[in-house]
């Protein structure tokens, strides 16, 4: 009589109260997150400083994190990138980052599933934010007027563990 009905609904709420519980814990400690996909033919413009505004809530230390799609087995080995943090009135970082795409030996470093990879790079570790409200900007730094095969980017402000 273990396996009855009654035995087998109470293992199925605690399993789905447990799956619950376990999601919302994976995504307590992003306090900002952000992602879009508006490139038309996949063409990230030069001219196209993407924009990110945040409030932090509680002083601490925290990563900013880019998250970045792309076509996969794309000919391009890297990605360079501008990331400016500002806010209190002042700038907090400007740097100048490479999303590295492949490893030396030609294989993709995201998460590739069919098409299209994806892509995540602490690009600043551990700042020190106070409450208040910041920006992030990120362009890319590519030679040419658009950078090819740009599925989607974004960014996630997460606490630093």
């Amino acid at each position: 009589i273990l396996y009855g009905r009654h035995f087998q609904t109470g293992i199925m709420r605690h399993l789905f109260y447990l799956a619950i519980v376990l999601l919302t814990a994976c995504q307590g400690d992003t306090v900002y997150k952000e992602y879009s996909r508006n490139f038309t033919d996949n063409r990230w413009m030069a001219d196209d400083i993407r924009s990110y505004k945040f409030a932090i809530a509680k002083n601490g230390r925290y990563d900013v994190i880019v998250d970045f799609s792309h076509v996969y087995d794309t000919p391009l080995n890297r990605v360079p990138l501008s990331l400016k943090i500002t806010g209190e009135g002042k700038t907090l970082a400007d740097r100048q980052i490479d999303l590295l795409l492949k490893d030396e030996n030609g294989k993709m470093l995201g998460d590739c599933m069919g098409d299209y990879c994806d892509l995540r790079v602490v690009a600043d570790s551990g700042r020190t934010f106070g409450k208040g409200s910041y920006e992030v900007k990120l362009r890319h730094r590519f030679d040419f007027d658009y950078l090819p095969n740009v599925l989607g980017v974004g960014i996630r402000v997460e606490k630093s563990r």
